[in-house]
């Protein structure tokens, strides 16, 4: 309760002593608990009042807990940013928080960070859980943290600092998937501090307003930035939720419309035509006359196809080479074969030739009603059906061939035997594993041929095993992988029609500015100056006409998207929004006065990375970029 008169008097004894410096910061030396001071333990206890006794006696206020107890991903544990500014604000004592920050004795340094790299901001994501109680105070202190760390240090830019893992608290969240908070500060909006904001409503007119939105750390131009952990984090908790999260979803789903469906486009055309050069190759591959020409490589033809075929080779196996970090392995073996005159080269080949035809279906992820099957494909867990199948089919196989009498002449490897109509040759019998197992397999998709001979000891158990088989496999178990798909595509189709883009498209650009003039001769306008980070903002109060607006978006509908840098969404009174993006530099003209209606003209510096472009989108829900 904080009533403990023993800790002043042994503090006293300390300072009498000359001792105080190492008694106040003695720590813990135990693996479990190494690094914990007496000022650790009495922000866990939540006495305020010792807290205070302490600082002002000299602890130390970077004091790291670094035990065992104290790391990420340990069960039982409890992870709080090994830093005591780190505990007080996980247990939520935004008190000790501000006496800590600002007192005469110690102030803690904001910047400080943990073994792991850690900021206060850092710690406060990792024990988010996504629950409303946790993420509402979580969210609180993060705000209140920010705050007070910009009064005490403004030049301190305490959101960008990044832990040993290159994340900013941001990324991080994005990372670890907590939704709320992540939303939280991507659409962060304090009105009386702006440049602590990540989005401002620009002007309000009635139902309608324009807001920016902050893409620093959030779009592609920057390394490591939030979307790209989204896009290629496929282990990402609540991943789906966080691109359905402003700016996100707009984002991505404008990336897609304004140019990566065109290169997505251009990649499958180079893919088919690659796809026919690899089948001609093969289908027409030369096969000598004799035993000689026989071995490869071939000779070739010196005439118009035999020049054809040559140059189809060289143009599939640059493409394998091109293509073998993405799973060209099977078409490079087959060269390699080829090359060493190896007969086995067409095994390799015939596999890559089905596989890559079987790969084109990754393009129908360009089509919402194609792409959903293709999803599905992937997403079916059929693997452990596949695990279980296997225990049955290889267990009723070795019953079945150890039930035969072994006194019957058997094929050996009859699978692989050819079968000929000649009277000395031994019909295959399922003495023989291979052929058994082939025949089991036939029964489970009810091809399989009921064929009984007198080679069984005891054909009524072997009936009993046949028919059991029968029922595990092709009645239950292909039944239960039926409900099992069905359920999938039901989950699948919900997803679908949320889902923000049919394909999530991430490109890496070059960080941009833009600057917006309009022009003095009006009052409704005036200088804003946007940059990737910094808003400076001269937008009077008075409020714009939206036919502005509107006229300024449809007068650059065609011109191409590239690296975003803010947006702006419109929401009408009726439900319909528009929302459009600018980028590099664009200058708003004013071409009546009177009217007040304005266009857009861009002025581009088109050397590979600047482009200017705006762009238009209509959906039935708030937009942003």
């Amino acid at each position: 309760e904080g009533e403990n008169d023993t800790i002043e008097h042994l503090l006293e004894i300390a300072e009498k002593t000359g001792d105080l410096k190492d008694f106040v910061n003695a720590a813990y030396t135990d693996s479990y608990y190494k690094g914990q001071t007496a000022l650790h333990v009495a922000i866990e206890q939540r006495i305020a009042k010792f807290v205070q006794m302490l600082v002002k006696k000299g602890a130390d206020v970077h004091a790291k807990a670094c035990g065992k107890f104290f790391q990420p991903n340990q069960e039982t544990c409890f992870y709080f940013g090994e830093l005591p500014l780190s505990l007080a604000a996980c247990t939520n004592q935004p008190d000790i928080v501000d006496f800590l920050m600002n007192n005469p004795y110690q102030a803690v340094d904001v910047r400080e960070r943990d073994s792991h790299g850690n900021t206060v901001l850092h710690a406060l994501v990792s024990i988010a859980d996504n629950s409303p109680e946790n993420t509402e105070f979580v969210i609180a202190m993060y705000d209140h943290i920010l705050f007070k760390a910009d009064q005490l240090h403004p030049k301190i830019k305490l959101e960008e600092i990044e832990n040993n893992e290159g994340l900013t608290p941001l990324t991080l969240a994005a990372k670890t998937g907590k939704v709320g908070l992540l939303k939280h500060i991507v659409q962060r909006e304090f009105k009386g501090c702006k440049h602590l904001s990540r989005k401002i409503t620009e002007w309000a007119y009635g139902p309608v307003c324009s807001s920016l939105y902050d893409l620093a750390s959030l779009d592609t131009y920057e390394k490591n930035s939030a979307l790209e952990i989204i896009v290629y984090g496929s282990e990402i908790p609540n991943r789906l939720e966080m691109l359905h999260i402003e700016p996100f979803n707009r984002l991505i789903e404008e990336k897609w419309e304004r140019f990566a469906k065109r290169m997505f486009l251009f990649n499958f055309i180079v893919y088919v035509i690659y796809l026919f050069i690899l089948t001609a190759v093969a289908y027409h591959r030369e096969e000598g006359k004799d035993l000689k020409k026989k071995q490869p490589p071939y000779p070739y033809r010196k005439d118009s196809n035999g020049y054809l075929l040559l140059t189809g080779h060289i143009i599939t196996t640059i493409g394998a080479l091109y293509f073998f970090i993405r799973g060209a392995v099977l078409f490079l073996a087959c060269a390699l074969l080829y090359c060493f005159g190896q007969d086995e080269y067409v095994a390799c080949l015939v596999l890559c030739l089905a596989l890559s035809w079987v790969n084109l279906l990754y393009f129908s992820r360009g089509s919402k009603n194609m792409g959903i099957y293709n999803v599905m494909i992937q997403k079916v867990k059929i693997r452990r059906f596949l695990v279980v199948y296997m225990v049955f089919l290889i267990g009723f196989s070795a019953a079945v061939v150890t039930l035969l009498d072994e006194r019957v002449p058997s094929m050996g490897r009859s699978l692989f035997a050819p079968i000929t109509g000649n009277e000395n040759c031994t019909k295959p019998s399922f003495k023989s594993i291979y052929y058994t197992t082939l025949e089991m397999f036939k029964f489970t998709i009810g091809m399989g041929n009921l064929e009984f001979t007198n080679q069984y000891k005891y054909i009524e158990v072997f009936y009993v095993l046949l028919i059991l088989y029968i029922v595990m496999t092709y009645i239950l178990m292909l039944n239960m992988l039926i409900a099992l798909m069905n359920q999938r595509v039901e989950e699948m189709s919900v997803e679908s029609t949320t889902s923000p883009g049919v394909l999530l498209v991430v490109t890496r650009g070059a960080a941009c500015d833009v600057s917006q003039q309009r022009p003095t001769s009006n009052k409704h306008h005036s200088m804003m100056q946007i940059r990737s980070r910094h808003y400076e903002s001269t937008v009077p109060n008075t409020s714009i006409p939206i036919t502005t607006i509107i006229e300024c978006v449809h007068s650059c509908h065609s011109l191409p998207l590239y690296w975003p840098v803010a947006h702006r969404s419109l929401r009408f009174s009726d439900g319909w929004v528009m929302s459009s993006d600018y980028y590099f530099t664009a200058e708003l003209k004013c071409c009546d006065p009177r009217s007040r209606m304005t266009k857009l003209k861009f002025t581009s510096a088109l050397d590979g990375l600047n482009a200017a472009t705006c762009l238009v989108c209509v959906t039935s829900c708030t937009v942003s970029l």
